[in-house]
């Protein structure tokens, strides 16, 4: 059993759940930290004797990705979230990870898709992130939406060979429902911070559709790239 803890925050995942849990069978352990799931997220994850569940309210993403991280008996952290999937390369290369070292990080590429559909354009691939860490050196920030983990000075940042596949979106309606929450907490977070506008959100929404979809082929994806 690979001595790294993998650490899941989700809420009403159980749709997917299950694929993600049953590609993490190497590990030693399975923090799963729900808040609030009202499906059966829980249920699937007592079916599995590597898994202990924990139970928050929700405190912003970063933090309770953190607070994940305190339940870990291991102090190697493998973050991942509910509806993602580690391919047979990125469990191989997470096996051969060198843990000897605490400072050194682990990025791994994230392949997202869209109703099923793996899309590389749209500046979606590669999503290089850091993924695997030692606790004693660092932890996610504390952002209630786009946490990431912090980079001190001085670490060792390397890329694992494989590709983590995210099953991020099912149709359009569950990409305009995430984008909307995700976009109240960013605002939630950053009111006050920076001015704005309607023709500064005009004007930035063209940017980023003309970079998306014209600049990084977007446009070769068809309606999905849409």
């Amino acid at each position: 059993m690979l001595p790294i803890s993998a650490t899941i925050i989700c809420k009403n995942a159980a749709k997917t759940l299950a694929a993600t849990l049953d590609a993490l069978q190497d590990f030693a352990e399975i923090i799963v930290l729900d808040n609030g799931s009202s499906d059966d997220t829980l249920a699937i994850a007592a079916t599995y004797p590597n898994v202990r569940t924990v139970e928050s309210e929700f405190i912003g993403f970063g933090a309770l990705k953190n607070l994940a991280a305190e339940h870990a008996r291991h102090d190697w952290i493998f973050s991942i979230d509910s509806d993602e999937v580690p391919d047979g390369d990125l469990r191989a290369a997470l096996r051969a990870a060198d843990l000897r070292d605490p400072t050194r990080l682990y990025r791994i590429s994230r392949l997202n898709h869209y109703r099923g559909r793996p899309i590389r354009t749209c500046g979606w691939y590669p999503d290089a992130i850091v993924r695997l860490y030692h606790r004693g050196h660092t932890q996610f920030s504390n952002r209630p939406v786009h946490e990431a983990v912090i980079v001190p000075e001085g670490s060792g940042v390397q890329m694992l060979a494989g590709e983590l596949w995210h099953y991020s979106y099912a149709n359009a309606s569950e990409l305009i429902a995430k984008m909307q929450h995700y976009s109240s907490l960013y605002a939630d977070y950053r009111r006050f911070t920076r001015a704005s506008s309607v023709a500064t959100a005009i004007g930035h929404g063209l940017a980023m559709f003309i970079r998306s979809y014209v600049l990084r082929g977007g446009f070769r994806d068809g309606q999905d790239g849409w």
